[in-house]
This record gives structure tokens, sequence and C-alpha cells, in this order.
């Protein structure tokens, strides 16, 4: 009964669908929150004191052409959103992970394609922060936001958020792969102001609750790369045995270009003078989730071997306080490289799915940074102030080796569509510079050692590169 079933759905997809694409996209959002409430004057105050706030937009487009003219997108995305107000840097930022559906017709001139789309997209909350300052003299600080059923935390958001979706798709089409630019806008239907906040209006009496819905203009970058395409009906021709089992090889190009994203997930070999100072950050330390993406180049070398050099930037750290007193949840060491691995690539077999293995050194720089601590006794721990990561040696300051050296070593697979590359990789980054000097002030042993140790999972594409 099973088999039936398999073909008829086999060959609906095969007539219905006659692309199917993936890739990432990656770019800005631009957000603020609109208020509304009973108190028209304190509303109108509110409003006019927001201004927007960028962050960060990433997806995982799938991208599906329905019939001739149709594409229904979906995907897995990640994006910032919130609001700024005033003039002295205070903002709410909200992280989501996004599922969006878009449809909508597109439309091919030549190389290049428009498509309009129109849908909808569920987001679910993965907490945030409050940045403010009292004024213009006071360091900023950093108050953690949590979900609605959270504790510990002084201020909590909604867990999730329904958007109404549209967005121009500008597309222009390399061989099997595609090129675009990405302009949309979000309309948050769901309420995100926070619950238990008391707001008092201008004069000073306490105001009945405000309700805001964020609105966002986002602008993202990326590619697609073509799966699977219809069967289409084709010709054939008698053909000997012996031309029949004979492999025709398929040379790589030269050259391709790409780019790669994914998680990190790091943490620090620390080694101190006193043993009970040592045992006591080892083992108040997690391991830190962050971010990594790179520019990749791939050059062909032999048959099997390319050379893969690429700019990267990549966050490392952990969650751990260093200060002479007992670590808090959610402490955090968060340091931003840009790196340059030059790492010798080895792909496996000649299928389209092949094994790869990677290795090689990487230079890196350190960019910035935030070093964050909870203060003691404060809101359970829900108040955190946060430090900019110095590097270099300026004098008066927390600061860090501006360069480090280390070493990757991790493999993949890569699946081969036409001249164009999809690829999923794990590597492990292995730093052989102590990047903590012991002049640092914040412990007790004379001398101390820090080395970076970093897990990276990527996706990622290439495409041939051609003059």
């Amino acid at each position: 009964m099973r088999a039936p079933i398999v073909v008829a759905c086999s060959l609906f997809f095969s007539c219905a669908f006659s692309q199917v694409s993936i890739g990432h996209r990656f770019g800005l959002a631009s957000t603020r929150w609109i208020a509304d409430g009973s108190n028209k004057e304190y509303t109108e105050l509110y409003n006019s004191s927001q201004h927007d706030l960028l962050g960060v937009a990433l997806e995982i487009p799938l991208d599906v052409r329905v019939l001739r003219y149709g594409r229904i997108s979906t995907g897995l995305a990640f994006i910032q959103k919130g609001t700024s107000y005033e003039s002295k840097g205070n903002f709410y930022r909200h992280n989501y992970l996004q599922i969006p559906f878009y449809l909508g017709p597109e439309f091919n001139y030549h190389r290049f394609a428009v498509s309009p789309q129109i849908g909808v997209g569920y987001g679910e909350y993965v907490r945030g922060e409050y940045h403010y300052n009292y004024d213009d003299q006071t360091p900023q600080g950093v108050l953690l936001l949590g979900r609605a059923d959270d504790t510990g935390y002084l201020l909590t958001s909604p867990t999730h958020e329904w958007s109404l979706l549209g967005r121009l798709n500008l597309t222009y089409h390399v061989q099997r792969s595609r090129l675009e630019l990405s302009l949309g806008y979000q309309h948050g239907l769901n309420n995100v102001m926070y619950g238990n906040v008391e707001f008092v209006d201008p004069n000073g009496n306490v105001a009945e609750p405000l309700t805001a819905r964020q609105r966002s203009f986002v602008v993202q970058i990326g590619y697609s790369l073509e799966l699977f395409c219809r069967i289409q009906k084709t010709t054939t021709f008698p053909v000997d045995s012996a031309s029949r089992n004979a492999e025709v090889p398929e040379e790589e190009p030269r050259v391709r270009i790409g780019q790669r994203f994914g998680g990190t997930t790091s943490s620090i070999a620390f080694n101190g003078s006193l043993r009970e100072e040592n045992t006591r950050i080892n083992d108040g330390a997690e391991r830190l989730l962050a971010t990594a993406t790179a520019v990749v180049v791939s050059i062909r070398l032999g048959e099997r071997l390319f050379f893969q050099p690429e700019l990267a930037y990549s966050q490392k750290g952990w969650r751990c306080q260093w200060y002479p007193r007992p670590t808090t949840g959610n402490d955090l060491l968060r340091m931003n490289y840009a790196e340059l691995p030059l790492l010798a690539k080895y792909l496996f077999g000649k299928a389209k799915l092949r094994p790869f293995a990677i290795v090689g050194p990487t230079v890196s720089m350190g960019v910035g940074g935030v070093d964050r601590y909870g203060l003691a006794g404060t809101w359970n721990g829900g108040f955190y102030e946060a430090l900019p990561v110095v590097f270099g040696a300026q004098e008066g300051t927390t600061k860090y080796e501006l360069f480090d050296l280390s070493g990757v070593v991790g493999g993949g697979l890569a699946f081969r569509s036409g001249e164009g590359e999809l690829f999923i990789d794990v590597r492990y980054q292995h730093s052989f510079t102590d990047f903590y000097p012991e002049r640092n002030h914040f412990l007790y042993s004379e001398s101390a050692e820090a080395y970076h140790r970093n897990w990276i999972l990527s996706v990622g594409y290439l495409v041939p590169w051609r003059k």
C-alpha cells in the first residue's frame, strides 16, 4: 500500500515543483516600538521618544518554485528587534528564532528575477538585553531580559511573537546558484511591553499599562543553490555496454568563492598559580554559545586537494567571572576576533556527496567584546554591568593580548550541484597563545595562563569564480 502512495507523491512533486533551493542570508533589521494606551498624552510622549534600533537578521531559506511562476519560501531565521529611546544609548534588544512563511510570484528577465512576497512569521523569544545610561558621564550598564515564565529577572517579555511579513526579492542567476537582495517589512501582532513594569505619566501618576507592537524593516544579501530540478523528457540513443559503464570525470573549477555561517561553543583552558583560585574559576565556568562567519576561497591544487584561505569573524570566551567572588549564572566573557585561517582541504571520492577533511593554522586579531558580570546581591543576580573588552597594552584597563595563534582541524560533507557546492563542516580550534597577560590585576594568582578552546559548526556554499 505504501509503494503506490510514495510513487504518487513523487509524481506530484516532480510535476508541481520545478526547483528547490537552499542557502543563507545576512543583513540588518531596523526596528522601533509603536505604543498604544488609554492615556493619549503619555502614549504620544512615549512614541515621540522612540528611535530605530539596528539589529542582526540571519536566515537559512528554503525556496520552492511552484508550477511555473509561483514561489513558496520558508526556513529558519534569527532576528534582533527592539527600540531605542532618548539620546544616551538606552535601548531594548529582543532576540528571536523565527520561522517565516512567504508566497508570491516570480518574474524573470534573462539572468535577473523579481519576486514580491507576503506571508506570516512565528518568532520564539530567546531573551535579550536592556542597555542604559543614567547620564552622559555614567558608564553604560546592561540588564538581562527574560521570558514571561523566567524567574530572577527584573524585566520579562512575552515568549513569542506573530508577525505579518512582506518582502521584495531581487535575484541574479549564476548557473544553478542565485545571488539575492531581500528588502522586507515585519509588522508585529503581539504586545511586547513588559507586564511587570509600572509606568508613571509626566504628572507623576501611575499610568494605565501600555501595549507596544514592533515594526521592522529588514535588508539582507545572500545566496541560494539549487538542490534538484524537475526531470525533463529527453531523447535516448542506444549505446554499447562499454560506453554505458565508462565514467566521465568532472573537473572541479579552479577557484570557488563563497561564505559560511554557524555557531560556536567555546571555553578557556585556565591555569593559575594558586590552586584554590584555579579550582574556583574552572569549576564555576560553563561553555559560551556564540557565532562565527567567514568569506571562503577554495583553490584547487590537485584532483582532490584544495587550499582554502578564509577571512573570518568569530566570538570566543566562556561563562565565568574572574573576580575574587562566587560566579553567577549569566556572567560571561565574549571576545570578538577577526581571523585568517589558512587551511588545506582534502575531498574523498568523486560522488556528488563527499566527505572532506580540513587542517591548518589560524591567525586572529582581537576587535572587541564584552565582559559582563552580575552585581552581587542585586535583584537576585538579575542586574548586570558590562565592560568593553580592550586588546593591547593600554595602561589602567582590562586588557588582553591583541593577537592569537591557533590550529584548526575538522571535517564535513560537501554536496556538489553543477559547479557550485553546499557544505557543512565541524572544526576544532586550539589556541597556542596565552591571551591573559600576567599584569592583569583581577586575579590573586601571581601568574596565570589562559587559552581558547573552540568548536565551530558551519553551513556554507561555494560558487565558481570567473573573470
